[in-house]
């Protein structure tokens, strides 16, 4: 794959970061865009840490959904007690191990193994006659 926007760098395996950001840097240069050439070799490579939330995110969308709005409901259902408008129930209710929040209902889409989908078997070719 060949890199065409800065943002793509972050995409890759983080091994190739160094390469395909000099690869880039170069492309631009012989378009004439120097300006632009020099941005992209400033830069700097990710931490595997900040790597690894990078392609959490690109890959994981839905479940970076389902953990933000936890967080959102839970800090509104904080907000909500200290200000004393809510109850323990709501607050627990909106944790991630809560009957009704939205981790639960993240794990409750989450595909689980051994479960078997509709028409399939184990090995998950599709059932004939």
């Amino acid at each position: 794959m060949a890199v065409t926007e800065a943002s793509d760098l972050y995409g890759l395996p983080l091994d190739r970061f160094v390469a395909e950001r000099g690869a880039l840097a170069k492309a631009l240069r012989a378009e004439g865009n120097k300006d632009e050439a020099a941005r992209v070799g400033s830069l700097r490579k990710p931490s595997v840490a900040a790597w690894t939330v990078n392609q959490v995110i690109r890959t994981q969308r839905r479940a970076v959904r389902a953990l933000l709005a936890t967080g959102d409901e839970l800090e509104r259902a904080q907000s909500d007690i200290l200000a004393g408008r809510g109850d323990a129930g709501a607050l627990r209710d909106a944790a991630p191990g809560g009957a009704h929040g939205p981790a639960a209902r993240s794990r409750a889409e989450a595909p689980r193994p051994g479960r078997r989908r509709a028409g399939r078997g184990r090995g998950g070719a599709a059932r004939s006659g």
